[in-house]
């Protein structure tokens, strides 16, 4: 018992520090409700999260999801409650296995039917995918899976498109997109 309480005490110490570690990379595509979202920014890493473990928007990602539309929400929430970047991408009137094409329906410029928002807390900065050309696509979503299951509703798809801010004097390319979220119930 002497020499297991060492391997014991090292086998707790190491999985202590397993938990600090930031998750790497960007997720697995999957299809299979794995509450996951994630991307590039102009090249750079953006993964939801949130320091809050007892909370329903634990990880930083809600979705509202319906059999014809799903509404993501993608945050990183820092300590003090607000959120440093964070996205949203609506989608109505869709099914599974169609391309949404992003940007194309200007009913209201910043929050169109088929759009992908993005904002940079930090630098005061929004974009979104709407363009004033109506001909003109900024980005797609191609939906994989919508699940409706009671206790288990999830979507799942990936995405790339480019962002403008609302002067269009910067544009933001966001690729590698995927997605993979519950339903918030």
């Amino acid at each position: 018992m002497k020499t297991a309480l060492p391997l014991i005490l090292l086998l707790t110490l190491a999985s202590c520090r397993w938990l600090d570690r930031p998750e790497p990379g960007l997720p697995p595509i999957t299809s299979r409700g794995a509450n996951s979202f994630g991307c590039l920014i102009d090249g750079e890493l953006f993964r939801p999260k949130s320091p809050y473990f007892w909370s329903r928007f634990n990880r930083g990602l809600a979705a509202f999801i319906t059999d014809s539309s799903v509404y993501l929400i993608a945050n990183r929430i820092i300590p003090d409650d607000s959120v440093d970047i964070g996205f949203t991408i609506q989608l109505d009137r869709v099914s599974v296995g169609d391309t949404i094409w992003l940007g194309s329906e200007p009913n209201d410029p910043f929050f169109p039917t088929r759009s992908a928002h993005f904002h940079n807390d930090n630098t005061r900065e929004g974009f979104s995918t709407w363009n004033e050309d109506s001909l003109t696509f900024s980005g797609y979503v191609l939906l994989s899976a919508i699940e409706i299951i009671p206790d288990s509703t999830f979507a799942s798809g990936v995405f790339e498109f480019r962002a403008r801010n609302r002067d269009s004097t910067r544009i933001i390319e966001v690729t590698q997109g995927r997605f993979d979220a519950r339903n918030f119930e």
